[in-house]
């Protein structure tokens, strides 16, 4: 016989309390495993990597690296997935050899990689949310995947460049590779005495063919953008070539001397003129120029130079500045100015000025054991 069982009226609303409670508990934990985002996204559909390098690549799209470097390729995702991922960083060849690349260190999201031969390599990253983060039976196991070309660049065996250079001037420069077929795609130009390179790469065709203008004087040098580190185990460590460039401004030179009023003081000047020695009241080019006081003393004719201790240094000039150098004041009259090698041909005091000769030469450097060997110029 079915038995069937009444509950009185004031109890049912209880049960239909439960119920609610309980749907919407339900319905909480559910929505808590999920963290539904806005426009009905869950947390873990969110989930994105990226992949990045440091040092970074060069060149086109950053792309470009060196042999020998080591570099540290690092999956960035957001830390809240920090224990819930597992994964790792891969590399193989697109063109070249696997063996040529050496993991140095490797962990699920983190690979210090070698690559110790030029060729194409991919660098990919592969991670994965575990299934207790999900929920099971909510959702797979989400993969994501990022990844960067690696083009490994080949060693610079030489640069071939101008054998004199003028200011202004338009020269051309032409790299050469152990392989050809994976050239070192830029350069690197620096300026070491007034730490501002001004030139303008007016081509280059991506296989080492360059052609430079230097705008503005300087001390320049040229040597490949991407670079070279060497082997550990190698007993020779050679460096990339550079190619020096010297250019400088050579404007006509007026003295000057003023008498401090008051006292017997002095106060030398040179003034930078033009070709028709008219002053420069907005200098062409930078300018640049070492000085120093001499002593000349007759000795019986036979004259001979000495330093004053203490009164040198450098001038550098702006292009564009007034051309109006002024020196320390000295307790004693300066004869003139003269340039290095024309000494004047009379005792006194003299301003001697130094510009950097112009100049352009290969410099290659090569270490074996502890000796440094360098070959300047080529």
């Amino acid at each position: 016989m079915k038995k069937s069982y009444l509950f009185p009226n004031f109890v049912l609303p209880l049960f239909g309390a439960l119920a609610v409670m309980c749907a919407g508990s339900c319905s909480q934990e559910i929505l808590e495993s999920e963290e539904v985002m806005p426009d009905g996204q869950t947390r873990a559909s969110t989930f994105e990597i990226s992949l990045i390098v440091d040092p970074a690549g060069a060149g086109p799209g950053n792309e470009y690296y060196a042999q020998n470097r080591d570099y540290n390729f690092q999956a960035v995702y957001d830390e809240q997935y920090l224990d819930l991922m597992q994964g790792e960083i891969t590399v193989r060849a697109i063109e070249g050899n696997d063996d040529a690349v050496k993991i140095v260190s490797r962990t699920d999201d983190r690979a210090t990689l070698r690559f110790n031969a030029p060729g194409v390599y991919v660098v990919r990253a592969e991670l994965q949310l575990a299934e207790r983060f999900t929920g099971p039976g909510l959702h797979p196991v989400l993969i994501r995947e990022a990844e960067l070309i690696c083009r490994v660049v080949s060693f610079t065996e030489k640069i071939v460049g101008p054998s004199t250079v003028v200011l202004g001037g338009e020269y051309s420069f032409k790299l050469s590779f152990t392989n050809p077929d994976y050239p070192d795609p830029i350069l690197k130009i620096t300026e070491s005495v007034f730490n501002d390179p001004k030139y303008t790469i007016l081509s280059n065709d991506g296989a080492g063919n360059y052609r430079i203008r230097f705008d503005q004087p300087g001390d320049y040098r040229i040597e490949p953008g991407v670079g070279w580190d060497n082997p550990a185990e190698s007993p020779i460590i050679k460096f990339s070539p550079s190619y020096h460039v010297k250019v400088f401004f050579r404007p006509e030179m007026k003295f000057g001397l003023r008498v401090t009023s008051g006292s017997l003081q002095f106060r030398s000047y040179i003034y930078l003129c033009d070709s028709q020695h008219a002053e420069y009241t907005s200098l062409p080019f930078r300018t640049y120029f070492k000085y120093k006081m001499v002593s000349i003393a007759d000795l019986l004719q036979n004259l001979e130079i000495d330093t004053v201790v203490g009164e040198e240094g450098e001038v550098r000039r702006d292009a564009g500045t007034w051309g109006m150098v002024g020196f320390a004041v000295t307790s004693y009259p300066v004869n003139d100015i003269f340039y290095t090698g024309n000494p004047p041909q009379d005792p006194g005091s003299y301003w001697e000025i130094t510009i950097p000769g112009d100049t352009c030469y290969l410099k290659t450097c090569y270490k074996h054991a502890a000796e440094l060997i360098v070959k300047d110029p080529d």
